[in-house]
């Protein structure tokens, strides 16, 4: 079995669980009886390979990541990725990879195959959900809301905020209007969307339909798991990143605080023009 190691930048190990409860060594031999031979000897040591999924990427990059890691064409993790009961993905995941992958650090043997790897990954998920008490049926909708925050914000302070925001505004019936749901869409990895890309035709695209998009837009880091399931208290409804280079991101409970925080946005780029 493969093992999860580390979330990446998440300061959560597995090593609570250490490398013999998840099978990657052997239990320890019990000493040879007298009828021992010197044929008997020890499993043969099989080496491993360093693989790290960080936060925030989607399955496309996850296969691209692995391929170049491990040499496995990219091409075999898409052909396995068809077949859901051969990974152990759970039913709630509607057949859809994305978000299950866990974003974490692993030792993969060298005779690992992609459905090894896969389902590694997704078990990894499940385990932390699981340990956090999420129900299978809750799982999909906590990967959903985790993936936007991973995609929204990088900094620890802002995440639970944005689950706030996701709340409050599904509470109201509003739009999330998240970009990070329209780049999933368009293939675009920038800041900004343009009124094309808002106006393309998805489940994806909150800007045009309410609710949640049907599944997650990337793995997320354990952090925006916990954010997803332990939302700030507050009002807000609106958020903007004032500093692009920091993340630095303001928040309001009304529209015209949020064009005043745009307004900041502005300012910045402004004095900051590359």
């Amino acid at each position: 079995m493969l093992v999860a190691l580390v979330g990446l930048g998440a300061g959560v190990a597995f090593g609570a669980f250490g490398p013999q409860m998840l099978g990657l060594f052997s239990s320890p031999s019990p000493s040879p009886s007298p009828s021992a031979t010197p044929m008997d000897s020890p499993e043969p040591f099989i080496e491993t390979t360093r693989l790290t999924i960080p936060e925030g990427f989607t399955v496309e990059q996850i296969f691209e990541r692995a391929s170049e890691t491990l040499g496995i064409p990219v091409e075999d993790f898409e052909a396995t990725a068809t077949h859901p009961e051969l990974i152990g993905l759970p039913p709630e995941a509607n057949g859809q990879l994305e978000g299950w992958l866990g974003a974490f650090t692993y030792q993969i043997p060298e005779t690992a195959l992609p459905e090894d790897i896969l389902a590694e990954m997704i078990d990894a998920t499940l385990m932390h959900l699981d340990n956090r008490g999420v129900a299978p049926e809750d799982r999909l909708e906590v990967l959903t809301k985790a993936s936007l925050i991973e995609k929204e914000v990088n900094r620890d302070e802002d995440r639970p905020k944005v689950a706030r925001v996701i709340e409050n505004r599904l509470a109201d019936g509003m739009k999330l209007q998240f970009d990070s749901t329209v780049h999933y869409v368009v293939g675009a990895d920038s800041v900004f969307t343009t009124a094309a890309d808002r106006a393309v035709d998805s489940p994806y695209n909150t800007y045009l339909y309410k609710g949640l998009p049907p599944g997650a837009i990337c793995s997320p880091g354990l952090p925006a798991i916990d954010a997803a399931l332990s939302p700030a208290d507050g009002t807000w409804l609106f958020f903007v990143a004032i500093n692009l280079d920091t993340g630095e991101t303001a928040f309001a409970a009304t529209l015209d605080e949020h064009e005043a925080n745009i307004e900041l946005l502005r300012e910045w780029m402004a004095a900051n023009p590359d």
